[in-house]
C-alpha cells in the first residue's frame, strides 16, 4: 500500500473507530432506545450531509488535481452553495424528523446536524488530497474526530442530554471546518473566490451528475436503517439502533478499498486524460489487493462479529448478533463498488455511477419496504444484497469497457480456499479459547496460507505504474 494509501487509511480508521466507541457509549450508557434514537440520527445525517454538499467534494479533488489554478475557483463556488443550502436542508430535515418522531425528533436532528457540518468540514480535506498533501488531511481528520469522541464522551459520563452531548460533537466540527479552510489558506496558499461567469457555466455542468451520483449514493448507503426504525415491528427503535451499530462495524472493513481507491482518484483522473490505455494496468495490483483482504472478511466476522456485537454495544447474540454477519457476506462486493466507482468518476463517467446507484436506492427501498414488516430485519440483508449486486454489477461492465479485463479468477479461489481452511482452523480454536484469540489463529492460518498459495501481493499500485512509464 502507498504512503498516501496508508495515511488516508488511517484517517477513515479513526473515523470508524470513533464512531463505534460514540456508539458504545451511548448503549452502554443510556440503553437501546437512545442508541436507536442516535443511529437514526447519524444515518439521516450522512444523507443530510450529502444533500449539502450536493455531492461535489470528488469533483473539487478530480478537478483540482488536473488544473490547481481552479482549486480557488471551485472551493469559492462550493462554500457559497454550502451556505445557501445547509440552512434549508436542517429546516426541512426539522420538519421531517419532528412528523416522523415527535418528541424524540430533536435528539435525532442534533445528531444529524453535526454530520452537515463534518461533511462542510470536507471541503477543505478535498483540497489538500487534489494536491496529493494526505498527511495533512489525515491530521485534520484524526484531529477532528478523536475531539468528537472526547467531547461527547464527557458530557455523557457526566451525565448530560443527549442533546447536550452531541450539540458539542456539533461545535467541534464547526471549529475544524474554520480550522480546515484557514490551514489551506495558510499552507497551501489557496485562496477561494467566486468563479468568472464561463467558469460558474461550466461547474454546473461538470457538477450534476457529482450532486445527483452524491445524493443517491448516501440515501442508498443510509436509508435501510432509517427504513428498519419505521417498519419493523415491534421494538422499532432498538430494531435501528443494532442494525445501525452492526452495519458501522462491518462497514469498518471498507475503509480500506475506500482510501485505496481515494488516494488513486489524483492519478487516476490525470491518467485517464494523459494515458488512458494505462488505466487497467493501474487497476489489476489494486483489484488483487482487494480480493485478497476482501475475500475473508465474512468468514473472520462470521466466527468474530457476534462476539463484538455482545461486547461493544451489550446486544444480546441470539436475537440480534447474527445482523453483522449477514451485512459482513456482501463486503468483497462493496470492495469492488469503490473501486470501480472511483475509475468511473476519474474517467469522465459520473452519469453511470448515477444510474447505477439510482437502481441500487430503488432495491433497497422497494424490499426493505415490502420485507420488513414482514420478516423483520432480516428484510434488511435482503435489501443490502440485491442493491450491492445491482451497483456492482453496472459498475464492473462500464470499467471493463474503459480499461479491459481486469479479474484473475484463480486469486478469488485461492483467497477462498485460504479463508474457509482459516475459518475451519478458527472454529477449532474457539472451542477451546476465547473469540479474540480464535479470530487470531484465523488471521495467522490465512496469512500463512496465502504467502503458501500466491506470490507477494504488489503493495502500491501507483509505484508500479509509475516504473512501467
Amino acid at each position: 500500500m502507498s504512503r498516501n494509501a496508508a495515511l488516508l487509511l488511517a484517517a477513515r480508521v479513526t473515523s470508524a473507530l470513533t464512531t463505534l466507541a460514540v456508539l458504545s457509549f451511548v448503549a452502554r450508557l443510556r440503553g437501546p432506545d437512545d442508541l436507536g434514537l442516535v443511529a437514526v440520527g447519524l444515518a439521516s445525517g450522512a444523507i443530510l450531509a450529502t444533500l449539502s454538499d450536493v455531492g461535489l467534494g470528488p469533483l473539487l479533488v478530480r478537478e483540482g488535481a488536473r488544473d490547481e489554478a481552479r482549486t480557488g475557483a471551485l472551493l469559492g463556488a462550493l462554500l457559497l452553495v454550502r451556505l445557501a443550502i445547509v440552512p434549508l436542508v436542517l429546516l426541512g430535515a426539522w420538519l421531517v424528523l419532528d412528523a416522523a418522531f415527535g418528541a424524540d425528533a430533536p435528539v435525532v436532528w442534533i445528531v444529524a446536524a453535526g454530520l452537515v457540518f463534518q461533511q462542510w468540514a470536507e471541503l477543505g480535506r478535498s483540497v489538500f488530497l487534489s494536491r496529493l498533501r494526505v498527511g495533512l488531511m489525515a491530521a485534520h481528520s484524526m484531529v477532528e474526530n478523536l475531539a468528537w469522541l472526547a467531547v461527547i464522551a464527557v458530557l455523557l459520563a457526566t451525565e448530560a442530554t443527549l442533546i447536550e452531548a452531541f450539540s458539542g460533537g456539533l461545535a467541534v466540527f464547526a471549529v475544524s471546518l474554520v480550522v480546515g479552510l484557514a490551514m489551506v489558506r495558510l499552507l497551501l496558499g489557496v485562496r477561494p473566490h467566486l468563479p468568472t461567469a464561463l467558469g460558474a457555466r461550466g461547474l454546473i455542468v461538470d457538477a450534476a451528475p457529482f450532486a445527483l451520483f452524491g445524493t443517491l449514493n448516501t440515501a442508498y448507503t443510509r436509508i435501510d436503517t432509517i427504513l428498519v426504525g419505521l417498519f419493523v415491528p415491534g421494538t422499532a427503535l432498538v430494531a435501528a439502533g443494532t442494525y445501525f451499530a452492526a452495519s458501522r462495524l462491518v462497514g469498518a472493513f471498507e475503509y480500506l478499498p475506500e482510501t485505496l481507491s481515494r488516494s488513486l482518484l489524483p492519478e487516476l483522473s490525470r491518467g485517464y486524460v494523459v494515458e488512458p490505455g494505462q488505466l487497467g494496468a493501474l487497476l489489476r495490483p489494486a483489484i488483487r489487493l482487494l480480493l485478497f483482504t476482501g475475500i475473508p472478511v465474512p468468514f473472520g466476522v462470521l466466527l468474530l462479529g457476534p462476539w463484538l456485537m455482545q461486547h461493544l454495544f451489550d446486544v444480546p447474540v441470539g436475537p440480534y448478533g447474527w445482523i453483522v454477519v449477514g451485512l459482513a457476506a456482501v463486503v468483497p462486493l462493496r470492495f469492488f463498488g469503490s473501486l470501480f466507482g472511483a475509475t468511473l468518476t476519474s474517467a469522465d463517467a459520473q452519469w453511470r455511477r448515477v444510474w447505477a446507484t439510482a437502481v441500487a436506492l430503488g432495491a433497497v427501498a422497494l424490499v426493505d419496504v415490502l420485507l420488513l414488516p414482514r420478516i423483520g430485519i432480516a428484510g434488511a440483508l435482503v435489501g443490502v444484497a440485491a442493491a450491492t449486486i445491482s451497483l456492482v454489477g453496472v459498475y464492473l461492465a462500464g470499467v471493463s469497457r474503459i480499461a479491459g479485463p481486469l479479474f484473475a479468477g484463480a486469486d478469488a479461489l485461492r483467497a477462498f480456499a485460504a479463508a474457509a481452511v482459516a475459518l475451519i482452523a478458527g472454529l477449532l480454536a474457539r472451542s477451546i479459547v476465547p473469540e479474540p484469540a480464535a479470530a487470531a489463529v484465523f488471521a495467522l492460518v490465512y496469512l500463512v496460507l496465502v504467502g503458501a498459495l500466491t506470490g507477494p501481493l504488489r503493495a502500491s499500485p501507483g509505484r508500479a505504474a509509475r516504473t512501467r512509464r
